[in-house]
């Protein structure tokens, strides 16, 4: 399930020092249970340690550009002050002044760079979260008999039966048991392609994203495999998922580039939405 964006906004508030003690408490037993949510805890925690890094590299930066560029100034304005008889200590508020500015405005960039990244790095799970519905069942029948159906040779007549049952588990959006039932009855073999792509779809609801890309890209690799369009586009969505707008954008460009492409026009909008 996608993180809502009351989620996402608990947790800058506990990284930030922001939530109540009732927050921190609710997000710590979350995080103890929650998968999803722990991993989006880490990922925002990096973001502002890596924000708040280059913020202080800029701040550096900053001062000594200002050192320089100012140090005739303040020299001059500082002999000033000492030819009138006024006491050098006087003129240290208005420095301190000064800096704070230039302090405050750099905090002020790297707040904004901070809220954009944040933005940028929520943008491909929300898409996945609004674009992604399970695949329906094109692949295999639920006759049970004393023969494997045709096309299913590599399967006994047991563990055809499993598959089927991992299929209804599937359409019944028990993706947990329908991920496992897949996961130990499928090899990754050639003829296994097209139940591949199935089990990588179960593998992207139970947060199993990595594991997915791996199939997905096992099956793109094939010669000519069935359900190759459904692979591409669940391939891109998995990217988007991770976070690897790159490869899902290069994916979902060749997408929209096909007319016959069943998922060309949702292709088209997600490229559009990035852009």
């Amino acid at each position: 399930m996608s993180l809502e964006d009351k989620d996402i906004e608990l947790i800058e508030r506990y990284l930030l020092g922001e939530a109540t003690s009732e927050e921190k408490n609710a997000v710590e037993q979350r995080l103890k249970r929650d998968q999803e949510f722990a991993e989006e805890v880490d990922f925002v925690r990096s973001v502002i340690l890596a924000t708040r890094e280059k913020g202080e590299e800029i701040f550096r930066d900053k001062l000594n550009e200002l050192e320089g560029s100012l140090a005739d100034k303040l020299e001059k304005q500082a002999d000033t002050e000492m030819g009138k008889g006024v006491e050098t200590r006087k003129t240290v508020p208005f420095f301190r002044r000064k800096w704070f500015y230039y302090a405050a405005t750099i905090a002020a960039v790297v707040a904004i760079g901070t809220f954009f990244m944040l933005q940028q790095g929520r943008q491909g799970p929300r898409l996945f979260g609004k674009y992604f519905t399970a695949y329906p069942n094109e692949i295999i029948t639920y006759a049970r008999g004393d023969q494997v159906p045709e096309g299913y040779d590599q399967f006994t007549q047991q563990e055809y039966n499993l598959i089927v049952r991992a299929m209804k588990y599937y359409e019944r959006k028990n993706f947990e048991k329908a991920r496992e039932l897949f996961e130990a009855n499928i090899r990754k073999i050639p003829e296994n392609a097209g139940l591949m792509v199935y089990l990588s779809i179960c593998q992207m609801q139970t947060d199993k994203h990595q594991a997915a890309i791996q199939n997905l890209e096992y099956v793109l690799g094939l010669s000519n495999p069935p359900l190759e369009k459904q692979a591409q586009w669940y391939l891109a969505l998995a990217h988007l998922k991770n976070n690897q707008t790159a490869k899902a954008v290069e994916l979902l460009q060749a997408i929209a580039q096909q007319p016959q492409h069943p998922f060309r026009d949702q292709a088209q909008k997600i490229v559009q939405k990035i852009k």
